[in-house]
């Protein structure tokens, strides 16, 4: 139990007042995390397209992923009123200190995960 007290991503958790539900569904969920660290790569976010080219998602799933982690607060969408309409998706505080956090464990998972 002391670990636990002393883990980086508890104290996020409690400092942001994640809920233990939220985090096990982005963990859980196919690709969320994937994106999330795409998308922390620019600290000024970056476009649903940009994400698209470098995930190498489908657009369906990359929708569903976009609008779930927007839901989940991890994720702000920014419409840029250009011509076209452009959307920008950068972490919010909450996203940035999870991915930041838990990059020890983003590391695991991606060791552990056989590529397609």
């Amino acid at each position: 139990m002391e670990y636990f007290k002393s883990c980086p991503v508890v104290k996020v958790m409690k400092a942001e007042r994640i809920t233990p539900g939220s985090i096990r569904k982005v963990m859980h969920a196919n690709w969320q995390i994937a994106v999330m660290e795409i998308i922390s790569l620019q600290k000024d976010g970056m476009f649903y397209n940009d994400i698209l080219k470098q995930s190498g998602l489908t657009a369906r799933t990359m929708s569903a992923v976009l609008k779930e982690l927007a839901a989940s607060g991890f994720v702000e969408r920014t419409v840029v009123a250009n011509s076209p309409v452009r959307v920008r998706y950068s972490l919010t505080g909450m996203g940035s200190k999870l991915i930041s956090a838990g990059c020890p464990l983003i590391e695991i998972v991606a060791a552990k995960t056989p590529a397609h």
